[in-house]
């Protein structure tokens, strides 16, 4: 009896489909890639950031990466904030799709989105504080430097001012994520440069320069010409410096004495103001008879003082610059970086150096783009843009095709004809003029605004589909007998038809969202999109900008972009001949 039960026994359509999709070799391959690609999208900062994983410095162990993953100073994009908050909740979604049955699972689904959408708006609106800013030591520096002005207006002529912008004095007032970031940038740099020193014979060759414009080659010689122009000025003020050390001591001792007369004048003025006693204007004359006299005395004293400050400032800035240097290179060699991104070492907004000259001779995935970005960071970020332009249009497809087509076929008549119209009239419109319309009068290029655009002309071929099933479908004695029972309109066409005519829109899913992938790159591309984004059209765009002394940055977000459409096609045509009965078997 439990063999037969065993043999009888019904699978799920949702088992059937899937046993179906299985044997399709290329489909079931291509959806395995989507995965692949999918999951190297969604958790982009693992395969390429400026942050590390985790660290080891000082005795301690830090997190930089989760510690500026929803911080939205560093991803300044939506996008990238919405998909790090995904980063975090997607394993709830796959616990809770596994492990829950029945409306508990639904119950569970819908809690964690809407927690993931109110985390997102608040992660989005940038109320998650910079890691490496601390308001205390702020506040610290800030108090500092004003008092340290305020005992300077004491008797300035007479007192030289300190200069307080040493290295060590602002380390003290710096964050430990704030030194962190120094050392990690500094480090990566130093990494790049090592990387790409094999290439340096080629570019010597082919440009002349025997400097390779790498960001740590850079910094240094930005360092280097920073301290000569210091020292050629420095060089410059010593003869007039040495001079005003001599004459300082004597010119101070001149000017004591009225320093000492302007003093007690300006305090017996102020107690004939204050306690109204005395002749406050035979007082004034007085401060004003002793500051003539000492006019001569005061004005050596400032030019004397003017130029031991400029000197101080100058020689302040230059061991400015080497403690710095020093203090790097010191605890860079005692940071350990114990997990790196997987793949590059740079945020796709973060500049990564090189020259479109170097472009020419270094691998594909060492290239730069125009603006200085890593390219392969950008082709990275670049699958999240093409997974919202895809599931949100579709997303926004679905939900206006659907209803429409369910109205237009479980009606019929007037209905059907007017909706039908409007779907032929809608379909006619040039998306391409209308994007241009709306971009002219609204002065933004957006990626929301392309979604939303491509979604609201995407869901006319959806809407036939539904119309045709459900034209079947309503004649149909299900249909019939719960109209006989007094079932509502909206409960029909709902909870009865859709669940029986949405199995061929299914089939068309893929096939819209490789068109709507498509057309957002073509938009951007032809510079509709916005250019600031990590679009695959951007990027194709700016290779053909360049095109050809830059032809090699023009093919990887090509490729890229092939390979996926190519993907979700195959994805497409799976479930196409899974969901039709006669090639089932």
């Amino acid at each position: 009896m439990g063999k037969l039960n065993k043999t009888t026994s019904v699978d799920s359509p949702l088992k059937s489909f899937v046993r179906a999709y299985k044997k399709n070799f290329l489909a079931s391959l291509a959806f395995k890639l989507f995965l692949i690609i999918s999951i190297v999208g969604i958790y982009a900062p693992l395969f390429a950031s400026g942050k590390p994983v985790l660290v080891y410095w000082n005795g301690e162990y830090y997190w930089p990466l989760f510690r500026y993953l929803l911080f939205k100073g560093y991803y300044t994009k939506s996008i990238d904030i919405f998909f790090n908050v995904l980063m975090l909740s997607l394993p709830f979604f796959i616990l809770s799709w596994k492990l829950l049955r029945g409306k508990i699972r639904g119950t569970a689904l819908a809690i964690l989105t809407i927690l993931h959408l109110a985390l997102f708006f608040v992660v989005d609106a940038g109320y998650v504080k910079d890691p490496s800013g601390d308001e205390q030591l702020r506040l610290l520096r800030s108090t500092g430097l004003y008092a340290s002005k305020e005992v300077e207006s004491h008797d300035a002529l007479v007192i030289l001012p300190k200069e307080l912008r040493t290295w060590d004095y602002e380390k003290s007032f710096m964050s430990t994520y704030e030194k962190l970031g120094l050392l990690i940038r500094s480090l990566y740099r130093i990494r790049q440069d090592a990387a790409l020193q094999k290439h340096c014979v080629a570019f010597e060759g082919r440009t002349g320069k025997k400097m390779l414009p790498t960001l740590r080659q850079m910094e240094l010689y930005n360092e280097k010409t920073c301290l000569e122009r210091l020292n050629g000025r420095l060089e410059k003020l010593k003869p007039s410096y040495e001079v005003a050390c001599v004459e300082w001591d004597v010119a101070v001792n001149e000017y004591r004495p009225y320093l000492m007369e302007l003093s007690k004048a300006q305090h017996d003025m102020n107690l004939a103001f204050y306690r109204h006693e005395g002749d406050f204007h035979h007082l004034q004359s007085q401060y004003q008879k002793v500051s003539d006299l000492s006019s001569q005395t005061q004005k050596k004293l400032v030019s004397i003082r003017k130029v031991l400050e400029d000197y101080g400032k100058l020689q302040g800035s230059v061991d400015f610059i080497k403690s710095k240097r020093l203090w790097i290179e010191k605890e860079s060699s005692q940071l350990r970086i114990l997990i790196n991104p997987l793949l590059t070492v740079f945020h796709w907004e973060e500049d990564s150096g090189g020259s479109r000259d170097m472009n020419k001779i270094v691998s594909w995935w060492q290239l730069s783009r125009i603006n200085q970005k890593d390219l392969l960071a950008s082709l990275i970020f670049g699958v999240r843009v093409a997974l919202t332009v895809g599931g949100v249009g579709v997303l926004l497809a679905l939900c206006i095709g659907v209803p429409l087509g369910l109205i237009s076929g479980y009606f019929g008549g007037r209905i059907d004809m007017l909706l039908s119209r409007f779907t032929e009239i809608w379909e006619t419109m040039p998306v391409l003029f209308i994007l241009l319309l709306i971009v002219s009068v609204v002065g933004v290029k957006s990626l929301f605004l392309d979604t939303i655009i491509l979604g609201l002309f995407g869901w006319s071929g959806i809407s036939r589909y539904v119309r045709m099933e459900t034209l079947k479908q309503r004649e149909l004695p299900y249909v019939l007998c719960a109209k006989s029972m007094g079932c509502s309109h909206l409960h029909i066409m709902f909870s009865q038809i859709l669940p029986n005519a949405i199995f061929p829109v299914i089939s068309l899913l893929p096939f819209s969202m490789m068109a709507m992938i498509s057309c957002e790159a073509g938009l951007t591309f032809l510079g509709l999109g916005e250019e600031t984004s990590a679009s695959w059209g951007a990027l194709m765009r700016e290779g053909v900008t360049a095109f050809p002394a830059e032809s090699r940055i023009l093919w990887p977000p090509a490729i890229m972009l092939t390979l996926l459409l190519v993907i979700i096609a195959l994805i497409g045509d799976g479930v196409r001949d899974a969901l039709d009965p006669r090639l089932r078997d």
